[in-house]
């Protein structure tokens, strides 16, 4: 039986990589805090998440808004 793990993320920041050859942006996310959400905050209560994906999806992204994400076994 699989199980997944949902923390609900707030994307902090963006920045844009400086290799020339490969574009990324990358992202910086925290775990929603008590105060944001009690539920995910006393589950997750903190965190922090980096990754860099390609401009075509980076554009979807807004910061200071929240995002889930899903941890599973793949």
């Amino acid at each position: 039986m699989s199980h997944t793990t949902r923390l609900k993320m707030r994307l902090e920041s963006t920045a844009e990589g400086t290799d020339p050859d490969n574009a990324l942006v990358h992202c910086g996310f925290r775990v929603c805090t008590k105060s944001e959400d009690p539920v995910f905050g006393k589950y997750t209560p903190s965190g922090h998440l980096n990754f860099s994906v390609v401009p075509e999806v980076a554009q979807h992204l807004e910061v200071g808004m929240f995002y889930n994400v899903d941890l599973s076994l793949a």
